[in-house]
């Protein structure tokens, strides 16, 4: 939903969405970090939107630690 949101310029709701999607049980995928950043980026909020990153970055790392990071469509997403 919140990327949905995102690609239909709705940035606030996006970033709603996408907060109440990493903060359920088992929540915070990368990607939700990554359109959360960019989300944030859109609305202003340069900080937030830094963190977010950050956050996104690191989970990529810890997920190709496990052997599952290598995700073409993340990557896409960070580059975005």
């Amino acid at each position: 939903l919140g990327v949905a949101h995102y690609r239909a310029g709705n940035f606030a709701e996006a970033a709603a969405a996408l907060r109440k999607s990493i903060d359920l049980p088992e929540g915070g995928h990368g990607a939700d970090w990554l359109f959360l950043a960019m989300a944030q980026w859109r609305l202003g909020h340069r900080e937030d939107a830094r963190a977010s990153y950050d956050r996104a970055v690191r989970w990529m790392a810890e997920d190709r630690e496990k052997g599952e990071g290598d995700d073409d469509e993340l990557r896409r997403f960070r580059a975005e």
